[in-house]
């Protein structure tokens, strides 16, 4: 769709490209300019406007996402057009890229065929992500040159010196139906040329510390050829990734629960444990044909991607640990089994690793029971957050890389979740408030810091907005920095505009002048000293109205409830406890169930494809979800963790926390590192 519009101004140079963590290195994101032209992924559409100032126009629309023919099974699957058969696909733009006359759109594809056949109930599903490659050099008209992709769910991507790296999860849960002969039901696909390949043996790497069976699947493709190039697919592999101009890391957060002694004592057999997490990090050279140049471990989970960084050949890496160690006691004549908790902890520490990955040197149990909120690397100077109740700011001497030292703690109130070097000698926090004596988080904070001596920082100044939540305190790519002459920022606190304040005439319907950005309550429920429930089907929360924990269900200690009084709750906060609840019962007791579709994904293994592919997903699409467990960790408490965990991976929901109830003393450290171990190191739990 086209419509008429002011040529743009020729770009200037004037104007601010995707907030990235290496300079030469792009991300994707679903806005992005180049100065004549605004480029923007909304409702499965590209579309195109001019840069005009008042006189900003669309140009075009273009659709990217369902309606576009991503058919590659269909065919295969001739018994989907069975009348006791059903097919279906989409495809959902995640995010783009801009190179001068090029988009490239990637997109989530899915499809999936369910039916009888010869009285046998069959399941077919694939989902890929596809790399669109559009002509844009007439604006008003871009046109698609070709579509390749490969196997798995879109994690992330970047673009180098005109190479687009696509990394991609392939989760490959399938048990029943496969064919040793066929590698593609066990190996990923790649798409090119209109058809799927299987992955060839030589382009698979399987790490010998791993024993999963899903893939990370990296495939590199020419922006200015319109085709992928190169791919490699390893086993495991990550969940979080960094990338140099040369090399591309993976980490791979997993859980561990190891068994460090036994002894007899008494009429028991006692087992002692030890568990946490820890982190292995895959490092590939992408020079040239794409390989695996070194692995190294870790303890402690990654926050982000700002969590590595390489600097002179050498990456630096920042943590945080949960470990936990409790015994076991067995009286086999009784057939009795008791469990007694040991003790617990959390650390946080920095590592350094050299060109091999073998570590030359870490600063380890840094703050204490605090977890890191932000990370950034600056050449020989690194800088990370705590956070409990006060800020610390921790700015390290990385200039030996053997012999890495905190030269500095800065404790201030409240804590910064993203910071960004402003120009010599300063460095931007953006973050929240809190009270120095409870914790509990308030407002928005935006910190100037001087950092004109790396070793000894203050905090110059700071603005406090009538805000407590915006998008750009999780996510990167929205932010807006300027030089530090003109001091602008954008933060906005959504990225999906949600109304337009007019339109323009002759510029076609729904055409903005001017959008507004969505934005969260600025007043929230207060917990100060309160606990809360959960409805029992979707609806809108319900809050105990008495702070006399007798009154109400009761959180944890009264310490600990202080502490956790950080969990804001917004108004609009979704509950999907019985829900939830269903989608996890179910998963293994499918005797009786609401919903249609779940026998067949059952039988396939996918537990993402019951989120993405039955009528729950128009339930959990964008909601922020708290679950309610008695974490006996049973199968259907750990699936319905894993399903949130992975979800929230996903950007398919916000996972605010957990509630216990019937639980027993070890049942929240259990559930506690259990998140970890899926990635996720700030979801509180509270228990009645």
């Amino acid at each position: 769709e086209k419509a008429m519009a002011a040529e743009p101004a020729s770009a200037s140079g004037d104007y601010s490209e995707t907030n990235t963590q290496v300079q030469g290195v792009d991300e994707a994101d679903i806005v992005k300019t180049d100065g004549a032209y605004i480029y923007a992924l909304f409702d499965n559409e590209l579309r195109i406007y001019t840069a005009a100032g008042a006189d900003t126009a669309l140009i075009s629309r273009t659709t990217a996402g369902n309606g576009a023919d991503t058919l590659y099974y269909k065919s295969a699957w001739d018994w989907a057009d069975t009348e006791k058969s059903d097919y279906s696909s989409w495809k959902n733009p995640a995010e783009m890229f801009i190179l001068g006359d090029t988009a490239v759109i990637l997109s989530n594809c899915s499809e999936y065929a369910s039916g009888e056949v010869n009285g046998e109930w069959r399941y077919e599903d694939k989902s890929y992500v596809l790399a669109d490659f559009y002509d844009i050099s007439d604006r008003t008209n871009p046109v698609l040159l070709n579509s390749e992709g490969q196997d798995g769910y879109y994690q992330s991507s970047r673009l180098v010196d005109g190479k687009l790296y696509l990394i991609t999860n392939e989760y490959n849960y399938r048990w029943y139906g496969f064919v040793e002969e066929n590698p593609a039901d066990y190996v990923p696909s790649l798409y090119r040329g209109g058809v799927a390949v299987p992955v060839e043996p030589d382009r698979i790497c399987w790490p010998e510390t791993t024993e999963d069976s899903s893939y990370t699947v990296v495939g590199r493709y020419d922006v200015a050829g319109h085709q992928m190039e190169d791919s490699l697919s390893v086993l495991g592999a990550g969940n979080t990734l960094y990338m140099s101009k040369n090399y591309l890391y993976l980490a791979d957060s997993r859980y561990f629960d190891d068994k460090r002694n036994e002894f007899d004592e008494s009429i028991y057999h006692v087992e002692e444990y030890a568990s946490g997490n820890r982190t292995e990090i895959l490092k590939l050279d992408v020079t040239d044909a794409i390989r695996v140049e070194a692995t190294g471990t870790v303890d402690g989970n990654l926050l982000n991607q700002f969590s590595m960084d390489e600097y002179n050949g050498c990456l630096r890496v920042v943590t945080t640990s949960w470990n936990n160690s409790y015994q076991i006691w067995r009286d086999e004549a009784r057939d009795f089994t008791n469990y007694k908790y040991l003790e617990s902890g959390q650390t946080n520490a920095l590592w350094v690793f050299d060109g091999d990955m073998n570590l030359t040197g870490s600063i380890t149990d840094v703050a204490p029971d605090e977890q890191v909120y932000s990370v950034r690397f600056d050449g020989e100077v690194g800088y990370f957050v705590t956070f409990r109740q006060v800020d610390p700011l921790f700015a390290v001497n990385l200039s030996d890389p053997a012999n890495p030292q905190i030269m500095s703690a800065l404790k201030i109130p409240g804590f910064s979740r993203y910071m960004h070097p402003w120009g010599d000698g300063l460095l931007f926090g953006l973050g929240q408030d809190a009270d120095e004596e409870t914790g509990r988080t308030g407002s928005m904070k935006l910190s100037m810091f001087d950092t004109s001596n790396p070793y000894n920082v203050s905090e110059r100044d700071k603005l406090l907005l009538d805000a407590t939540y915006s998008e750009a305190l999780y996510n990167h790519t929205p932010r807006t920095t300027a030089t530090p002459s003109t001091t602008t920022i954008r933060s906005p606190a959504s990225r999906r505009p949600t109304r337009c304040a007019s339109t323009t005439a002759g510029t076609g319907a729904g055409t903005p002048a001017a959008c507004t950005w969505a934005t969260s309550p600025t007043s929230w429920p207060s917990r100060a000293s309160r606990c809360w429930t959960l409805s029992p089907a979707i609806s809108s929360p319900r809050f105990t109205t008495d702070s006399d924990p007798s009154k109400g269900p009761a959180c944890l200690s009264s310490s600990e409830r202080a502490r956790r009084s950080s969990l804001m709750i917004p108004q609009e906060l979704t509950f999907v406890n019985s829900l939830v609840t269903e989608i996890s019962f179910s998963l293994f007791c499918t005797k009786t169930t609401h919903i249609p579709e779940l026998p067949c994904l059952l039988q396939s293994g996918r537990r993402e494809d019951i989120i993405r592919k039955t009528p729950i997903r128009r339930y959990l699409m964008e909601r922020n979800i708290i679950l309610g467990t008695d974490w006996w960790t049973d199968c259907d408490d750990i699936a319905a963790i894993r399903i949130l965990c992975r979800a929230h991976k996903k950007g398919l929901w916000t996972f605010r926390g957990a509630v216990l109830d019937a639980c027993m003393p070890y049942s929240v450290p259990s559930l506690d590192a259990f998140i970890r171990s899926e990635g996720l190191t700030d979801v509180p739990i509270a228990a009645d």
